[in-house]
């Protein structure tokens, strides 16, 4: 009876431990941590809660100071090496220790045919609220969204492409994408090459041996820049219905 009683409880004991499968879980690596703390922050920045975002900061901090020297090492190879997020730091960091409103950061418009069209949604079907145009004119960031950029033009807030933005002005745009989508025949007697620029902001190459290539192209002032793919661009010159591209001219294919 005592025994059978002994085995009860042992098997008692083992249900309300979990059945003795439970398996402890080691303590986080500082990698694993560091990135817990910058998901947290750059939610909350992205929320724009920079009361919450910068809090998360200080409690980084505290955990920074908390590390032995040896565990500081591994921090510091870590963040060298890069870590998603890590931007994070600076961007909250410089509104925790300094008083006053946090930075206003600007993204400006590159794409192919001069302007961005500033959307209510994050949609390509959603309506047209504003224009954000190639040049100078910035939009002040809110935040990135994938493949949507949240911004605030002239007060209007909507969404614009982020493929088609960068951190700095890009050139006014002066000519129309009109004046050079099309294709683009060689002025001499070899015929059989040809340029053709694409609306969307791509353009098509062939020459008589059957040699294709591709590539980006974008207006600027009043030429056209072919950028290729291997990184180096091409200004063009239009004329008189006439395009230039490097050392040789281009007349306008018609039927």
């Amino acid at each position: 009876m005592k025994k059978t009683f002994a085995i009860l409880t042992i098997a008692l004991l083992v249900v309300a431990c979990g059945g003795g499968n439970t398996k402890k879980e080691g303590p986080k690596s500082i990698e694993d941590q560091l990135k817990e703390y910058l998901t947290k922050m750059e939610k909350a920045y992205l929320a724009d809660k920079w009361e919450e975002a910068e809090g998360i900061y200080w409690d980084y901090e505290e955990w920074v100071d908390s590390l032995d020297e040896e565990q500081m090492e591994e921090l510091m190879e870590i963040m060298e090496k890069g870590v998603e997020k890590l931007y994070i730091l600076d961007e909250v960091g410089s509104s925790a220790y300094y008083e006053g409103e946090p930075e206003v950061y600007y993204v400006y418009s590159n794409c192919f045919d001069g302007y961005l069209n500033v959307r209510a949604e994050p949609s390509s079907k959603s309506k047209v609220v504003g224009t954000l145009r190639n040049g100078p004119e910035g939009a002040e960031l809110i935040s990135i969204e994938g493949k949507w950029t949240k911004v605030s033009v002239n007060g209007v807030v909507g969404y614009i492409w982020t493929a088609d933005t960068q951190s700095y002005p890009s050139d006014p745009v002066y000519i129309d994408a009109s004046a050079v989508v099309g294709e683009w025949i060689m002025v001499t007697y070899s015929s059989g090459y040809c340029y053709e620029i694409l609306e969307n902001g791509k353009y098509l190459y062939s020459d008589s041996d059957g040699n294709e290539k591709a590539g980006t192209w974008y207006l600027s002032y009043h030429n056209l820049i072919l950028k290729h793919s291997n990184g180096t661009t091409t200004v063009c010159t239009l004329e008189n219905d006439m395009l230039t591209i490097g050392d040789w001219s281009y007349e306008r294919y018609t039927e």
